[in-house]
């Protein structure tokens, strides 16, 4: 809620890298995330294809109020970039709880569709957090429209007895029996070594469900310059083989679900597996929820979303908002996209795949 109404005269925006206190804005507010890092913009920043956005906004005195990190995801170049590129916030701009913070917020955003107006189809924004009433909503103020996106939150700060407890039946039975089938779970201890593995499983997730992957240079920065307590590597191995593997952050007691992927495997759980692991385990560290990252749009038939329902968690519709800055390209590209899942294969290596996947999904 907006406490109260400063003058709004001396709001400045500067990009990230010219405020030295960025990080610690981050870390100091309650809807700060792992996305909102100069890690995260960094590692973005090095994937092939994707291009960071990320400014700030200061006070009269110098202090910033606000910050907003967008990513521009491209497939391909030229002049055909504009109907294969959106601009994608992975978690919605932060503010200081005032007139003047959610005002620099409006003025973040309008930079932000400035920008990318003439580059990108639509911007898409995937808050992580209840969305502020309309009347307070700089999103909404600024054209953005809000659709329906669900999400399981699960609430860490319970025993491991009490959260074991909360699985659906048939996901403990599961995970019981895939652990007393043989089935152990392995956390990296050298993510780089343990890349190449974990990259071709992802691969392979990728490629049946027909979504592009981003490129594994995303993962190398990662694992190179964040501290290794920050993320969570786990394999599930089974009969001398890596069937399935998850990558978890930490940031401020909120633990993600970033990317998984597995190989099916009759009678064995590996992912379920893996998830319980991670409960169990950040739950002892003191960290307070676990965020699914996404169960699909609302009364869509979602697989990830079915899975991640087994885990007792809360599922939340703070939704994703969407600004389509040329209907028009909109339309050829949902044209496109349509054409494409009909006539190419399954690989994610495919750029009209890529290109199909990233105008419409």
């Amino acid at each position: 809620m907006i406490t109260r109404n400063e003058s709004v005269s001396e709001i400045s925006i500067k990009p990230a890298n010219e405020l030295g206190a960025w990080d610690q804005f981050v870390s100091s507010h309650p809807r700060g995330t792992i996305f909102h890092t100069r890690g995260m913009i960094d590692a973005y920043q090095q994937t092939p294809k994707h291009r960071s956005f990320a400014l700030g906004a200061c006070n009269e005195l110098g202090e910033q109020i606000a910050a907003l990190v967008a990513c521009e995801v491209s497939t391909i170049s030229g002049l055909a970039q504009r109907f294969a590129s959106r601009s994608i916030y992975y978690a919605e701009p932060i503010y200081e709880a005032t007139g003047v913070g959610l005002e620099a917020c409006r003025q973040l955003i309008d930079a932000h569709d400035k920008a990318m107006r003439s580059r990108t189809l639509f911007a898409e924004v995937r808050p992580m957090f209840p969305v502020p009433t309309k009347d307070q909503d700089p999103l909404i103020d600024r054209g953005y429209e809000l659709l329906g996106y669900l999400n399981y939150e699960l609430d860490l700060e319970q025993s491991a007895e009490e959260l074991f407890r909360r699985l659906n039946g048939k996901c403990r039975n599961s995970i019981r029996t895939s652990l007393k089938r043989g089935t152990t779970i392995r956390i990296s201890q050298a993510p780089m070594a343990d890349l190449d593995r974990f990259y071709s499983i992802l691969q392979f997730s990728h490629n049946n469900s027909q979504i592009p992957l981003v490129d594994r240079a995303l993962f190398e920065y990662v694992f190179q310059k964040f501290d290794t307590n920050r993320f969570r590597l786990s394999f599930a191995e089974y009969d001398g083989q890596q069937i399935a593997a998850a990558l978890f952050f930490e940031f401020n007691g909120r633990v993600v679900y970033w990317f998984a992927g597995a190989y099916r495997v009759p009678g064995i759980a590996g992912m379920a597996c893996i998830v319980w692991d991670a409960i169990e385990f950040y739950s002892k560290l003191g960290c307070q929820v676990l965020d699914f990252a996404g169960a699909g749009w609302k009364g869509e038939d979602y697989g990830p979303g079915r899975f991640k329902s087994q885990f007792g968690a809360t599922l939340t519709e703070y939704g994703r908002y969407r600004k389509v800055y040329a209907p028009w390209r909109m339309k050829c590209a949902e044209f496109l996209y349509n054409r494409m899942r009909r006539l190419v294969s399954s690989s994610s290596n495919s750029a009209s795949m890529e290109l199909a996947h990233n105008a419409t999904e």
